[in-house]
């Protein structure tokens, strides 16, 4: 409903306006019950002229409105919402255990400067350079059995 500058449902009304256009017997898999409008801010004047909002009765709401109520996207949209891709925690992990093994101990001091330096060390690739679509990634070698930094 965004999309065609209704940015509050909270009547019946204006969700019966939507039922009728896409000419089916409910608007969505299932019916809004706490969200009666948009999350963001009301809009400034200046915001709301320059944006270019969708009709309601264009052929492009239309599809819009029907891909996004479909019954398959909405389900499936239940599966995601509780993902979480754990990607960014595991490398924090990784690089960790390459300067504070477990096998061995370290002072509390020891461990916070390492620390810091795994944080920096994630962070650098973290933030890499996409070159192409592909991330440029300045490798860090270091041999276990040395225990240098090559």
């Amino acid at each position: 409903m965004h999309i065609s500058n209704t940015h509050s449902w909270k009547s019946k009304a204006t969700l019966n306006k939507y039922m009728k256009l896409i000419n089916s017997k409910r608007p969505y898999p299932r019916p809004f019950k706490t969200v009666t409008g948009c999350a963001h801010p009301r809009l400034k004047n200046l915001k709301s002229r320059i944006t270019t909002w969708l009709p309601v009765d264009s052929p492009k709401f239309s599809a819009v409105f029907q891909m996004m109520t479909n019954t398959r996207l909405c389900n499936a949209m239940k599966m995601c919402k509780s993902f979480l891709h754990t990607g960014g925690l595991e490398n924090l992990h990784s690089v960790k255990n390459k300067y504070l093994p477990k096998r061995k101990h370290f002072s509390m001091e020891v461990h916070i400067v390492f620390m810091m330096l795994v944080c920096l060390e994630t962070n650098a690739h973290t933030n890499a350079i996409s070159n192409n679509g592909v991330k440029v990634r300045k490798s860090v070698e270091y041999s276990k059995a040395a225990g240098t930094t090559c």
